[in-house]
């Protein structure tokens, strides 16, 4: 079975394997990111750099097209005949899933996605062994449901209607969670809620006595991160969690800060099938 970790170790190794010199990589995706940031106000989350970036990727890849069928693309996926294959782009595949790009750039990628956008990038020639490792540090990244969603995707517990993925909100986690009212129902894999606006969710890796091993891509932690939060209170009322209808238990954790203090965060912890 895939774990939280696993998965979270799996940004560390990405490769562009689709490029005209052979697979390019690893490199290193830790980064978090965030469609909604402003540019201007939160330069260090924002994904705007990797928005306008995807956007050039994707628009050659559909010049190229209509230079050799002489046709406009549309659609989800561009779609290169066969006969045409010489006149594409070398070492890239002849079917190509735009939106994959686009998640791989607004920090909701997986890491075939990011190999997709990467070996794109290399073949337009808008990304080069001298630009890639700054591109994956300034362009790519995930926000904190582009990786639980993620998760869930790679391990196809999306739900009955599909609709628990990179793009689902945490109000969708906590609207199909069942609440874990005692410390000794936390199972791995089950996510914590953060109330707030914004709110946060993350994945339980395991449970411990007094603490949970956690993974999660946040702000706070500039990307993503394995941590320990240990348990100092609860209570039971209201969550305050959008999505959760009803009452149940809040446990106030704790962690570790990237500055070497503490930072307290109440949440609800759900089982959602995973």
């Amino acid at each position: 079975m895939l774990l939280p970790s696993t998965y979270l170790e799996s940004f560390s190794k990405i490769y562009a394997s689709q490029t005209p010199s052979g697979v390019q990589g690893p490199f290193p995706i830790h980064r978090y990111r965030n469609a909604s940031h402003d540019a201007d106000e939160k330069p260090d989350t924002s994904a705007a750099p990797g928005i306008a970036l995807k956007n050039k990727i994707i628009t050659a890849l559909r010049d190229r097209y209509t230079k050799i069928t002489g046709n406009p693309q549309s659609g989800d996926w561009i779609v290169i005949p066969p006969d045409k294959a010489k006149d594409w782009f070398p070492g890239l595949e002849l079917k190509i899933c735009k939106p994959w790009i686009v998640q791989a750039f607004s920090g909701k990628g997986r890491p075939f996605t990011i190999d997709l956008a990467l070996s794109a990038g290399f073949c337009t020639g808008l990304i080069t062994a001298s630009t890639v490792h700054d591109i994956c540090e300034e362009c790519i990244g995930l926000d904190c449901n582009g990786y639980v969603g993620g998760y869930a995707k790679t391990r196809g517990l999306t739900g009955s209607d599909d609709h628990l993925g990179p793009s689902s909100p945490p109000s969708i986690f906590a609207s199909r969670g069942t609440p874990r009212n005692t410390w000794n129902e936390i199972r791995p894999h089950d996510v914590l809620l953060t109330p707030g606006s914004p709110e946060h969710v993350r994945i339980v890796q395991a449970r411990y006595d007094t603490y949970l091993d956690v993974c999660e891509s946040a702000s706070s932690l500039r990307g993503l991160s394995r941590r320990a939060y240990f348990r100092i209170d609860e209570s039971f009322g209201n969550t305050m969690v959008n999505g959760f209808k009803g009452k149940a238990r809040m446990y106030k954790l704790t962690r570790q800060t990237l500055a070497g203090g503490w930072s307290d965060h109440w949440v609800l912890a759900c089982g959602v099938g995973f």
